[in-house]
């Protein structure tokens, strides 16, 4: 939700599609947009753009590991994160696990629409792909995900 994507990939207003929702999560709002851009304008693209140090994963971490409590649809928005939340190794620092948390999470996003009925049947068509990315705000950099 803090990312514009027609600035860091040179585009202009309108020539993208975006959804934007804090932690990337597939909610029905957004899975309806998403449906909305394969089925009428025949997207060919679907990127989940996740970023590094991001709050909502960070909240869904606190509320995972240390039970914090959060206004009940901040809560909605966290319990579609916490499954993607990964056991996080304690050696890392807190940056490096909140870095391990977003990869995790825009990966379980990315698998949710691979798996749907309306991914799966995308995915057997024509040029079609999924790509997952974080984007740095410090730096401007975005790193695909394999």
């Amino acid at each position: 939700s803090r990312v514009a994507p027609e600035l860091i990939f040179d585009c202009e207003l309108g020539e993208l599609f975006v959804v934007r929702v804090a932690g990337n999560v597939l909610m029905s709002a957004s899975a309806g947009s998403l449906q909305y851009a394969g089925a009428h304008l025949h997207t060919q693209l679907f990127v989940v753009l996740g970023h590094e140090g991001c709050g909502a994963v960070q909240a869904a971490m606190q509320d995972k590991h240390e039970g914090v409590d959060h206004l009940s649809r901040i809560q909605l928005l966290l319990d579609a994160i916490l499954p993607a939340l990964p056991e996080l190794d304690p050696a890392l620092t807190p940056r490096e696990q909140l870095a391990q948390a977003v990869e995790s999470n825009v990966r379980y996003t990315l698998h949710q629409m691979a798996e749907s009925p309306e991914g799966k049947a995308r995915l057997g068509e024509g040029p079609f792909q999924f790509a997952g990315a974080i984007y740095d705000i410090e730096s401007g950099r975005v790193r695909f995900l394999d």
